[in-house]
């Protein structure tokens, strides 16, 4: 796969994580792209093997290309090398390696596979049949590449307030409600909009209150208008 689809894929995979509350930030949003390429470092005909012949140059000519940079093997020596990281931010180093991964993963796509197990010359690939496999820089690859980048812009919005959220609004569930609460009152102010009636003056009731405590899908403690913490239940239909 080339570079660009690399990239695309990882940035993919950087969204959905994001929606399932593992945001990479700037420095692992760089670590992720960064080791989307590193398995090509084993050819200078690559974009990052351009830039490090003497490294690319010397894999090319010991181990040859796609090989132990693409293998498990591989991904430990990656995080060995790079393992100096860690004393300026860990997280990015796991990134790294993620990105790592998903190159690995990805070129089990092509025609030839990966060698996932190296030194064992067992190939692995995504799909037995070879007619649906994705041949270096061909048109099925840009395909491949365009739907990335289509899925990562649609899931985006999504990912910024997680998956669980939007899943939940989208249920509409008294369960949902409470479990978004329960992890936005960390960071957040909380404010639900209430619809009913008092039950002790009658009078209806159709306003935002802060809320204090979800005790559970039922009840709420609220702050009114005068800052007294009021308890509000769910009246069953």
């Amino acid at each position: 796969m080339r570079a660009a689809t690399h990239l695309t894929f990882a940035g993919l995979v950087g969204v959905v994580a994001s929606g399932f509350g593992s945001e990479p930030g700037v420095a692992g949003g760089a670590a992720l792209a960064a080791g989307a390429l590193l398995p090509d470092l084993d050819t200078t005909t690559s974009g990052l093997g351009r830039f490090c012949k003497p490294v690319s140059s010397m894999l090319e000519r010991k181990v040859g290309h796609r090989t132990v940079t693409h293998s498990l093997l591989g991904l430990g020596l990656i995080g060995l090398a790079t393992g100096p990281l860690v004393l300026l931010s860990s997280a990015a180093w796991v990134w790294l390696l993620v990105g790592a991964l998903t190159h690995i993963l990805l070129d089990t796509a092509n025609i030839t596979g990966v060698p996932l197990f190296w030194p064992a010359r067992l190939e692995v690939v995504l799909v037995r049949d070879r007619s649906l496999r994705v041949p270096y820089g061909s048109p099925k690859e840009f395909t491949w590449l365009g739907c990335f980048a289509v899925a990562a812009l649609a899931l985006m919005p999504l990912s910024s307030d997680g998956f669980s959220s939007w899943f939940h609004r989208m249920l509409g569930t008294p369960y949902g409600a409470v479990e978004d609460y329960l992890g936005w009152r960390a960071s957040f102010e909380v404010w639900a909009q209430v619809r009913g009636h008092n039950l002790v003056t009658g009078e209806a009731i159709d306003r935002r209150f802060r809320v204090i405590d979800a005790l559970n899908t039922e009840e709420l403690v609220v702050e009114d208008e005068s800052g007294r913490a009021v308890w509000l239940r769910r009246r069953r239909q």
